[in-house]
């Protein structure tokens, strides 16, 4: 081993031409030490080092889908609603993080039907999530009502609206616990929102990646 104030050489085990180096960078952000801490066992295949902000190092495998749940409701279980607050749509899925750092994607796909009564209206769709037998919490910065993905109809009498329905939701649960999500919705005063599955089933799909 040839080792000087900037640099760490490593020469061959079987005594090739060569060598492997560390080189420190030329310098440091405020010139300050910066003392990593190996781990202190071998990580598997496919991972990588990855820092805690405090200088200590460890193996992660970061991006890695480590499971996937998928629930399929057919058209007669789903329901409809005239009410202003957020009622169940029918569809859920549940999905067991094995790792507190996982985080967690869902994926909600159906048909969504409004019909207005003469006024205007709308469909407001909302994720909440509950841990093992907790409350369910909106999963979006929200307070009232009105969801993350909303169809409207201004004024008229009669008008019909359906089309597919598609969100993505990225959650950092932070447990192991069982996760509950839920599609939840709302109607605008005077109307009616729909999860329409007489066309096709209304799915949801979880998947569990690595943190």
């Amino acid at each position: 081993i040839s080792k000087t104030m900037s640099e760490i050489k490593l020469k061959p085990t079987g005594g090739g031409a060569g060598s492997v180096s560390l080189k420190a960078p030329a310098a440091t952000t405020g010139n300050a030490d910066v003392p990593f801490v190996l781990p202190v066992a071998d990580g598997s295949a496919g991972q990588y080092l990855k820092t805690d902000g405090s200088k200590n190092l460890s193996f992660a495998g970061g991006g890695k889908i480590l499971q996937v749940v998928h629930n399929k409701v057919a058209g007669p279980s789903l329901q409809s609603t005239t009410s202003t607050t957020q009622v169940d749509s029918g569809l859920s899925i549940t999905i067991t993080p094995t790792s507190t750092s996982s985080k967690i994607i869902t994926t909600w796909s159906c048909d969504l039907y409004i019909h207005n009564g003469g006024t205007d209206t709308a469909a407001c769709l909302l994720i909440q999530r509950k841990i093992d037998s907790g409350s369910f919490t909106i999963l979006e910065n929200l307070t009232d009502t009105h969801g993350t993905n909303q169809a409207y109809i201004a004024g008229g009498s009669g008008i019909q609206l359906m089309w597919p329905f598609f969100q993505l939701q990225y959650d950092e649960p932070a447990t192991t616990g069982v996760l509950t999500y839920k599609l939840t919705m709302a109607a605008g005063a005077g109307g009616t929102a729909q999860m329409d599955g007489t066309e096709r089933n209304a799915i949801a799909t979880a998947w569990e990646i690595a943190g």
